[in-house]
């Protein structure tokens, strides 16, 4: 007899059975008997900490995205172009103005695709503000919907807005379009992000709970490093964070969906035991 059919008799656990709680004395002493930390702990969190870190790629971006280079300006026709700072460029005195040709900091992103040079600064900060606004809204719906229908479907609802406005982000055309994406980026950051983060913690057992949370922040501590390596030594064009971010999030979507089971902690808490066997017999397997 194997060590799950030990823990979960098939013929002492039925769904319409009262004393079925009993009968399935604790997950957590189901995880450790299935191997505690073992292949599909580790599978699951890289499959999930991939969906939660392509975020960054774009939320850490922006002030990439809205980087404006060094500039040059006239201040009559004919004049020595000058360096000067974007609100003498933008200043109706100033005659003409150009960006730096020997400029380290000039980048392809929203500033020089939407021609943004010239936007007001507050204007600018509402594009970073909008996703914590979006963040804030969707705090009251996806955490506690995931309470009710699943940590996994959140999870899953959460990352499919975010490849939405990932993709929408690289053919967005104006600061409005911008600002609409950005508030629905951070609502999905609340499924993307902080139900992901119980989806993964309640796939460990107790004892590594605490570290597995640590990991998930080097994680992330990694990304914000190789994204200033990035734009300082490998390319300019912030465009291709883009295509990193929908790729993680695509991988990590399809791999979630098909492969990684509903949290068992959450299924116990809904007391379908049933597919808290399932669980934790797949669990087993993998171990």
């Amino acid at each position: 007899m194997s060590m799950t059919e030990k823990l979960i008799p098939q013929n002492q656990l039925r769904s319409d059975d009262p004393a079925e709680q009993r009968e399935l004395k604790d997950v957590e002493e189901a995880i450790v008997l299935t191997g505690g930390v073992g292949r599909f702990q580790y599978i699951a969190f890289s499959l999930i900490a991939m969906g939660m870190v392509c975020g960054a790629f774009i939320l850490y971006s922006i002030v990439y995205f809205s980087h404006v280079p060094s500039l040059q300006c006239q201040s009559i026709e004919g004049a020595t172009w000058k360096s000067c700072s974007r609100e003498d460029a933008c200043d109706s005195k100033t005659f003409a103005w150009k960006i730096d040709p020997d400029a380290i900091d000039d980048m392809t992103n929203w500033v020089s695709t939407m021609d943004l040079y010239c936007t007001d600064k507050f204007e600018m900060s509402l594009i970073g503000s909008l996703f914590f606004v979006g963040t804030f809204t969707g705090s009251f719906i996806l955490p506690r919907a995931a309470d009710i229908y699943g940590r996994k479907l959140l999870f899953l609802i959460g990352l499919a807005l975010y490849i939405c406005v990932a993709i929408a982000l690289y053919f967005a055309k104006n600061l409005t379009e911008l600002y609409v994406l950005m508030f629905l980026g951070g609502i999905s950051e609340t499924g993307r992000y902080y139900v992901a983060y119980v989806y993964c913690i309640e796939m460990m057992p107790k004892r590594v709970q605490d570290s597995t949370g640590l990991y998930i922040f080097l994680v992330f501590g990694v990304a914000m490093t190789y994204i200033a390596v990035q734009f300082w030594f490998i390319t300019k064009d912030c465009y291709v964070n883009n295509f990193i971010a929908i790729g993680l999030a695509v991988i990590s979507w399809v791999s979630v969906a098909i492969w990684l089971p509903e949290s068992p902690r959450f299924l116990f808490s809904r007391k379908e035991f049933d597919k808290v066997r399932a669980v934790i017999r797949q669990i087993a397997k993998i171990n």
